[in-house]
């Protein structure tokens, strides 16, 4: 079967460019999917049969990815903090939830952090200033950039010139504790145990700096756990919601 099926494509307009989506209409809770740097909506195929029926899912390429817009422009986070937030406006979709992996999340947080979000998932998420601040006090940002455009032009399908961007631009509008204290919708925090890109302290430390954060490790699965361990991510998902017991 199609992952698929069922879902509807379109393009939202927003100030930086068109954002393709897909979108599975339920009538239920609605969730914006946003996936890591580099990648793009297919990473959440092993996800979808695992998804509960009462999910009503917008899965997002996001700005310079996929078969979005890749406008010339800097690819700062608040680029596409602001192109996320003008599509949920222009789809109308009002306070869903973000899920968000890596790069994703990172997104995410900072929409959170603006109150406008009804509800936050981060799977692994890039960003906290604690974790990038620290390569860069070790003498180790520079090498850590090389090593991490490297592995994204590795994947084959991507732009130099947009992944250069957003590469350059990882010590601006970070995840910092003031930016985590101001989320004040429920979040759940879900980390691979064997994730080798971010470690689990990280999630840990975000755990801690959210309020009411509730935290979830999935054994044996990588930095992308919702491709690895779909089944789980699936289960730990919809009891967020409410979906499940």
């Amino acid at each position: 079967m199609d992952a698929w099926e069922g879902f509807e494509e379109g393009y939202a307009r927003t100030r930086h460019g068109e954002l393709f989506y897909r979108h599975m209409p339920s009538g239920g809770r609605r969730v914006v999917f946003l996936h890591g740097v580099g990648a793009r909506i297919g990473t959440w195929r092993p996800l979808i049969p695992h998804l509960h029926k009462d999910i009503d899912a917008y899965m997002v390429d996001l700005l310079g990815h996929g078969n979005s817009d890749a406008p010339d422009i800097d690819y700062s986070i608040t680029v596409q903090v602001d192109s996320v937030s003008d599509m949920m406006e222009n789809l109308g979709i009002g306070q869903p939830v973000v899920f968000g992996n890596s790069y994703g999340g990172w997104i995410g947080g900072l929409l959170a952090a603006g109150g406008k979000l009804g509800g936050l998932v981060l799977e692994d998420t890039a960003g906290l200033d604690y974790y990038i601040n620290g390569f860069a006090d070790e003498g180790k940002l520079e090498g850590y950039k090389a090593s991490l455009l490297r592995e994204l032009m590795g994947l084959g399908f991507n732009s130099q010139k947009v992944m250069e961007s957003i590469v350059g631009n990882l010590q601006k509008s970070m995840l910092t504790h003031e930016v985590l204290s101001a989320i004040k919708c429920r979040t759940q925090v879900i980390w691979g145990s064997n994730d080798r890109v971010v470690p689990i302290a990280i999630g840990e430390r975000l755990r801690d700096l959210i309020n009411g954060c509730a935290f979830d490790v999935v054994d044996g699965a990588d930095h992308v756990p919702h491709f690895s361990k779909p089944e789980e991510v699936g289960r730990i998902l919809g009891r967020f919601l409410g979906l499940i017991r």
